[in-house]
């Protein structure tokens, strides 16, 4: 199920909510961080950086990672609620992430961090259509590679 139609499975006489949208999308990336994770376990990330692999620092780069590739669909389909969208998924990110257990240390520069890595992701999206040089410029690099 995609965030999408997280946001959509309500009757179609409701109109969705800014909090409603952020907190599908919100949902949609603990979900697609999760297969991130599952996923680099599964490829061998955990098996040659077992240290980095199970860390607070990889679920709060795979969460930065998710939400960026949900912004750049945000900022294209919500026209005058994007910055307001944005907004409420900013708060809505940082609790999951305190609920999913990461420690106060671990968020200590959020805000900033979250920017300069859309900064990042965003400048690799400009410079290619190619996905691989976004792949390039995010999670490994991210990671300390």
């Amino acid at each position: 199920m995609g965030w999408s139609d997280l946001i959509w499975r309500w009757s179609p006489r409701v109109k969705p909510t800014v909090v409603g949208v952020a907190a599908s999308i919100a949902e949609a990336i603990i979900q697609s961080t999760n297969l991130l994770r599952t996923r680099l376990t599964e490829e061998g990330f955990a098996w040659t950086d077992p240290a980095g692999a199970d860390t607070d620092e990889c679920l709060l780069e795979c969460t930065i990672l998710q939400w960026f590739l949900r912004d750049v669909v945000v900022s294209g389909w919500f026209g005058t609620q994007t910055e307001a969208i944005r907004h409420a998924l900013a708060g809505r990110i940082l609790i999951d992430l305190r609920r999913s257990g990461l420690r106060a240390e671990g968020l200590a520069d959020f805000d900033r961090r979250y920017r300069e890595r859309f900064r990042e992701y965003s400048d690799a999206l400009n410079v290619s259509s190619s996905l691989q040089s976004f792949g390039g410029a995010g999670l490994a690099a991210d990671l300390g590679r």
